[in-house]
């Protein structure tokens, strides 16, 4: 009689897991609260996001805009935000 494994995939990574807990613990860790994150790296994350957006268009809209003003827009507010540190 063939045996069954139960087994948890976190839904950020894909990483598994075979307790539920541990992996729940896990997902966790990729939270994070930008409350406690300096002005840099927010400006680095928006970058970011503008520059995968063409990765995650939809007809050319990203988020109900278009493609290229999402891009202008991350940009824009990265730079905005290091003008203040």
């Amino acid at each position: 009689m063939p045996s069954k494994k139960i087994v948890y995939e976190c839904k950020y990574c894909r990483k598994e897991f075979t307790d539920y807990d541990e992996c729940e613990e896990h997902e966790h860790t990729h939270i994070c609260a930008y409350d406690e994150v300096d002005n840099v790296r927010i400006a680095k994350e928006l970058r970011l996001l503008g520059e995968i957006a063409s990765g995650y268009h939809i007809g050319g809209m990203v988020m109900g805009m278009p493609l290229k003003n999402y891009e202008n827009l991350m940009e824009e507010a990265a730079n905005r935000l290091g003008k203040r540190e």
